[in-house]
């Protein structure tokens, strides 16, 4: 089956049967539906999942999600989720993230746990590798990521951060990099970081901004003395604003700047792709310890829940801050449809087809790349 075929599918697979659970769901508990309500009292929800990407090809599972303001001053919903999928890859994925809002927003808490048991296409480090070199390996990791963070004043939120990746090399090709044990990282062992993070956002909506900034910024410490096998440091700035045109017709921009000193595994390392930075390239199509990142994506709506959008990154990977080269920026653009299953807090699903020079992918998701 061709990949839009599979998209199309996926889209009105996945709208009946949550429409049909959401109903269910309110005719037997009095719950309010998912699909037209601003979660102002709390909405409990449980959905079958489909989604696609490059990584993982077609997914799906079961998905529950509880989402609430616990208060009428609270501006932004919290939300804690639970999902189990498959893959046709073969692939296992076991997660939880949260992202809670505390006292009246005083205090936010977000993050996730997780198991996954993967596979991935492995494409080297730096940017002299073979355009046409590729090898798969298996991976199983634990996943444990917690911020906690304290508002200091409007829209500015600082706080500690914890992440810890305890992973499980389970698969090699044989004669390739991994294999031969060059690569640092290609045994098993765990990372472990703590450190600080600071959170400015005056987003009007968290699911479709309109207008305002979000800035995430995160200095961390990966050290043997927290539990860590690889000793690094992390300084990682992620930030997005919007501009209104006309009513639901958004101008979004996005820059990343991920800088690592020290000794990262690779699968910690700085990576172009995926399907929020540079869609088109496969997550890790480029990787080193170094990246700059910049996107831009023009939304606007097509006719009653649905939705258009056109994007474009620009992106590069260094061995060290002051290799950057401009011919090793590389260009990725792409298109979208989005679908509202939640008109009023804005939810889209979302379906974008994304290229680069010798590579593209489709991605069928929820929600907004940033």
């Amino acid at each position: 089956m061709r990949s839009w075929k599979v998209c199309l599918f996926s889209i009105v697979l996945f709208y009946f049967f949550s429409s049909s659970l959401f109903a269910q769901s309110e005719a037997d508990s009095g719950k309010t539906n998912i699909t037209d309500t601003p979660f102002k009292k709390g909405s409990l929800s449980t959905l079958p999942i489909i989604f696609y990407s490059p990584e993982t090809r077609l997914a799906f599972g079961v998905a529950a999600v509880y989402a609430f303001r616990k208060d009428s001053l609270q501006y932004y919903p919290s939300q804690v989720q639970f999902g189990l999928a498959y893959t046709i890859n073969d692939q296992l994925l076991l997660y939880l993230p949260y992202r809670l809002y505390l006292n009246k927003e005083k205090y936010l808490l977000y993050g996730e746990f997780g198991y996954y048991m993967y596979s991935y296409n492995f494409y080297g480090i730096g940017n002299e590798q073979d355009p046409d070199y590729e090898e798969l390996y298996g991976i199983n990791f634990l996943r444990i990521r917690m911020s906690f963070l304290r508002r200091v004043q409007k829209n500015l939120y600082l706080g500690v951060r914890y992440w810890l990746e305890d992973y499980k090399i389970t698969e090699t090709e044989e004669g390739m990099q991994f294999a031969s044990g060059e690569i640092v990282g290609s045994e098993s062992g765990l990372v472990s970081g703590l450190g600080l993070v600071a959170n400015y956002d005056s987003r009007d909506n968290l699911f479709f901004p309109t207008k305002g900034f979000f800035v995430e910024s995160t200095f961390q410490r990966y050290d043997k003395a927290i539990g860590s096998k690889y000793e690094y440091t992390r300084f990682l700035i992620d930030g997005s604003t919007y501009l209104s045109l006309a009513k639901n017709h958004v101008l979004a921009f996005n820059g990343v700047a991920d800088f690592i000193s020290g000794n990262p595994p690779f699968n910690q390392m700085a990576v172009l792709g995926g399907t929020k930075r540079m869609r088109g390239f496969y997550e890790g199509r480029y990787r080193d310890k170094n990246a700059l990142i910049t996107q831009a994506e023009y939304r606007f709506p097509l006719a009653g829940r649905f939705g258009l959008a056109a994007f474009m990154a620009y992106g590069a990977v260094a061995d060290e801050v002051s290799n950057f080269e401009l011919n090793n920026f590389r260009l990725t653009g792409g298109g979208g449809l989005r679908f509202a299953i939640n008109r009023k807090e804005h939810i889209n699903i979302r379906v974008d087809y994304g290229f680069g020079k010798q590579s593209s992918g489709l991605y069928f998701t929820i929600g907004e790349a940033f």
